[in-house]
């Protein structure tokens, strides 16, 4: 049974294992999707407080309108704490949604560029 956070989440949607994220190697950056738009980084702490010290949040955001996308980023003090935090917030219910909880991936040089070389 999946625990919730605020009110109505809506059913979960399968699981991300964070196997990859193994204490002691250094990664303390977590993704979080399936956010609700009403979700702010001040709520993202408090929840994520709640296994392990938060370094920061930064719920991302449209450039033009300023609205959430919908996911995020927070770094975790440590690599333990940010496993325990995949391990134990990985579908919880936060603000009617349940979230998705996942190691973050570093960025590849393809997946920025100019709108011309991503165009092709």
């Amino acid at each position: 049974m999946a625990r919730t956070v605020g009110p109505n989440p809506a059913p979960a949607m399968g699981h991300v294992s964070g196997d990859s994220l193994q204490p002691g190697n250094g990664n303390t950056r977590i993704y979080v999707g399936r956010l609700s738009y009403d979700t702010g980084e001040d709520a993202l702490k408090r929840l994520f407080e709640s296994v392990g010290s938060v370094r920061s949040a930064q719920v991302i955001r449209d450039r033009h309108t300023g609205l959430s996308k919908g996911f995020a980023f927070l770094e975790m003090a440590t690599s333990d704490g940010a496993q325990r935090a995949i391990h134990s917030l990985n579908g919880v219910g936060l603000n009617g949604r349940f979230i998705k909880v996942a190691e973050a991936r570093p960025r590849s040089a393809s997946s920025r560029g100019t709108y011309a070389e991503r165009r092709w």
